[in-house]
């Protein structure tokens, strides 16, 4: 394998985020990185006078991203060694930054440092967001202090693979992940092994020129991630979505993130997207704890502006908005600071050890 490296014009091996907590290390090439670079311009408001701010670090792809993007374009890109809300509204206003480069988590950081200081930036046409899922609360924030928002739907494996363009509605970007880019394309693959039907849930598949060679030193898991289908050759990406009528992606959370409440299947994003918006909590994950009985139940772990709050206000505001009672979370874990992988994005893996392992959980 070691060899093949120069059979692809290789650029460089990056690791996934680890947010389970087992990165990977994937080839990408020229090919794979630039030609996605470019994409990504063709469809953005970059030009020549454009100013870039990213807050993902250049060892990330999304970061990456944003470096190739500027060198495309022909444009300024402001060099940062890390992310600081205050320094880059600082930034913002000091250089005249058009276009950021934000994890979410990032972009709820400088939302609360806006607000707080009422120092509205008017420079700023886009902000392009990946690496999690982005609540609809984010969405419409974004839109109304910042700028215009570009949610990304990607991973190191194939860099930016479906987005949402600049001029689709605001509903739109708060519900879907969008579509596929040019030359690529992606199904739902349901449990049975099928293509699913409009509006059925299932695993994502991609395939296009933007995905990765391999895992480097890792033939058994590159192997382990790609199914063949009528032919065609397509990346299991572990993520859970659905196609709507219109064509648009929604993404539904990693597979890994289902927990399964004694045969009753909760969905971690889902709930996470509703519970983000009430106004007490800052940032949140719904993580799974094993029960004796019924196999798993959800932990809500939370920043909060209320260290008081109680999982009974909780279940208050999701039985108002008409959730379920059985995805109710059973266990409330509330935290000074969310543990973030060195990408920005809060680590799963982290949340689900600090929850099993905290025996004075509520349970109000």
């Amino acid at each position: 394998q070691q060899n093949e490296l120069y059979d692809y014009d290789s650029m460089g091996l990056f690791f996934t985020s680890g947010t389970d907590g087992h990165p990977k290390a994937c080839l990408h090439t020229y090919d794979t990185l630039i030609k996605n670079a470019v994409q990504v311009v063709n469809d953005s408001g970059l030009n020549s006078n454009s100013v870039m701010l990213s807050g993902s670090p250049f060892t990330h792809l999304f970061g990456i991203l944003s470096l190739h993007s500027s060198i495309i374009a022909g444009c300024t890109q402001i060099m940062e060694p890390y992310f600081n809300p205050e320094k880059f509204l600082d930034l913002i206003s000091k250089c005249g930054v058009t276009h950021l480069y934000l994890v979410p988590t990032e972009i709820v950081d400088l939302l609360n440092v806006i607000k707080k200081t009422n120092r509205i930036p008017n420079t700023v046409e886009e902000v392009r967001t990946g690496g999690m899922f982005v609540t609809e609360n984010i969405v419409y924030e974004t839109q109304k202090y910042i700028g215009n928002i570009i949610p990304h739907w990607g991973m190191t494996e194939l860099g930016a693979g479906i987005y949402n363009l600049r001029t689709y509605p605001a509903i739109i970007k708060s519900q879907t992940i969008g579509k596929p880019i040019p030359d690529t394309d992606a199904i739902i693959l349901n449990s049975d092994g099928k293509v699913a039907a409009v509006n059925e849930i299932g695993e994502i598949l991609y395939r296009g020129y933007n995905l990765f060679k391999y895992y480097y030193h890792n033939e058994i898991k590159t192997k382990e991630s790609y199914i063949e289908i009528n032919g065609n050759k397509w990346f299991k990406t572990g993520d859970s979505g659905y196609k709507d009528e219109n064509g648009y992606i929604h993404f539904a959370g990693r597979n890994k993130e289902i927990i399964d409440r004694g045969g009753m299947k909760i969905n971690a994003i889902e709930l996470e997207n509703i519970l983000s918006s009430y106004e007490k909590i800052i940032e949140c994950a719904v993580v799974p704890l094993k029960h004796e009985r019924l196999g798993e139940i959800a932990c809500l772990v939370c920043t909060a502006s209320d260290a008081n709050m109680t999982l009974e206000e909780i279940r208050k505001f999701l039985e108002l908005k008409g959730v379920s009672k059985y995805k109710w979370p059973e266990k409330l874990l509330i935290i000074e600071e969310m543990p973030k992988t060195p990408t920005g994005k809060i680590s799963k893996g982290a949340l689900r050890e600090l929850a099993a392992n905290y025996k004075e959980l509520e349970n109000k």
